[in-house]
């Protein structure tokens, strides 16, 4: 009897020895089961519980330590775009990495890199001649299809050499920017390798001059030349009733201004080849020579505009050809000697300005040259600066209405 409960204990010990190690197994087997579905974002985390039974803190992530690749794709299943996404700090997905698309066929189309949302480095795209205007215009329509369009990117803005060639690789335009504006130059080529056409830019502003080739030489010419932004013309008006010896219209004027200011109005855009627009921004100004004439052909007035304001040696003529007067222009402002004549030649009037105002002494003739009038101003006494009142000026006392009368024929601005 004794044997057999000693054989019943050692039977019982064994058991419980089995039962404890199947326990041991089967926690060890449930923790493995649970690891198994715990994401590998996290699968570092710690227990979820302390020994004291406190909840233990949820480790954070730096925003864009995780980087997830997705892609799109065509109806076929072909991949469309493939990029590589992260979180940022506010828990949204941007494009972080890699990005390319792919046409229907496989062909990468574009890649580039993004850095948290935007593009950065160098991103390239390749397009067909129907996939952008510019390339159904002259000199693009002579280059060779595809077209590869190549830029740099720095947060998101294009910066740096805008280069697009077609598809043997030879240069068709090249654009300088900055943060995003045209600043160098800007060239376009000939399918045979020469400048078709150069412009420089300073910080999205035209300056300089703009070169282009001659159709018949090749040879660059000038076609333009801007000054901060605005492009200098002449413009020309004609008495339309007077016409010369040829049936041509007479003068009028011709004077040199500085176009309204160029501004940008939509940027450059190398994924659609898009070039930048611009349109005109305030007024033009009289910049350059001046010159107007009477109907019969006569010089009337001549002299220089600077940004809008005369500027140096004006003079003016009577109708018969005689110079009424002539002087300088300071800022729009008459200085330093001036003088007149009345029409038949006689000096009609001396004196001086400074700074608008009349200074110093001063002499008036008849037209039969006896002393009309003498008058010393201590230079507190301006005088308007338009045409006809610093024309008549120079008028003797005591002949006003038939300097009015030769007067009456100059233009007052």
């Amino acid at each position: 009897m004794s044997r057999l409960k000693g054989m019943n204990r050692t039977v019982s010990q064994c058991v419980a020895v089995a039962i404890f190690i199947a326990g041991q197994q089967l926690v060890a087997s449930a923790e493995d089961d649970l690891l198994l579905h715990v994401p590998q974002t996290f699968s570092s985390a710690s227990s979820a519980a302390h020994v004291d039974g406190t909840a233990s803190p949820e480790p954070s992530l730096a925003a864009g330590d995780v980087v997830e690749t997705i892609r799109e794709r065509y109806p076929d299943g072909k991949i469309r775009i493939e990029r590589n996404v992260t979180l940022d700090a506010d828990g949204n997905y941007v494009n972080h990495g890699v990005w390319r698309l792919h046409s229907p066929n496989e062909t990468i189309v574009a890649e580039g890199q993004y850095d948290m949302g935007q593009r950065v480095g160098s991103w390239t795209r390749w397009l067909g001649r129907n996939d952008a205007p510019v390339f159904k215009q002259f000199p693009f329509n002579r280059f060779k299809p595809p077209f590869a369009s190549q830029v740099n990117f720095t947060q998101g803005v294009m910066d740096g050499e805008w280069l697009i060639v077609d598809a043997d690789n030879n240069k068709v335009m090249q654009v300088s920017l900055t943060q995003g504006k045209r600043n160098g130059l800007v060239t376009t080529w000939l399918p045979n390798g020469k400048i078709y056409r150069q412009a420089s830019y300073d910080q999205g502003v035209p300056v300089g001059d703009v070169l282009e080739a001659d159709s018949k030489t090749g040879e660059l010419k000038r076609i333009a030349t801007y000054v901060d932004g605005r492009r200098i013309v002449t413009k020309t008006a004609h008495y339309r009733r007077t016409r010369n010896r040829r049936g041509k219209e007479l003068k009028k004027s011709e004077e040199m201004f500085l176009a309204a200011t160029t501004v940008e109005k939509t940027p450059d855009n190398f994924w659609n080849v898009q070039l930048a627009e611009y349109e005109s921004q305030g007024k033009d100004l009289r910049h350059g020579p001046s010159k107007m004439w009477f109907e019969n052909g006569q010089l009337q007035v001549e002299g220089f505009y600077q940004m809008d304001k005369r500027s140096g040696t004006f003079s003016y003529w009577y109708a018969n050809g005689q110079v009424a007067a002539t002087g300088e222009f300071v800022d729009d402002l008459p200085s330093d000697v001036w003088v007149w004549w009345h029409e038949n030649g006689q000096k009609a009037a001396v004196g001086n300005y400074r700074e608008g105002s009349l200074i110093g002494d001063w002499r008036w003739w008849n037209d039969d040259g006896m002393l009309a009038q003498e008058k010393s101003y201590r230079g507190n006494e301006a005088t308007a600066s338009n045409p006809k009142e610093v024309l008549e000026l120079g008028r003797a006392p005591d002949d006003e209405n038939s300097i009015a009368r030769r007067t009456s024929d100059v233009r007052t601005r």
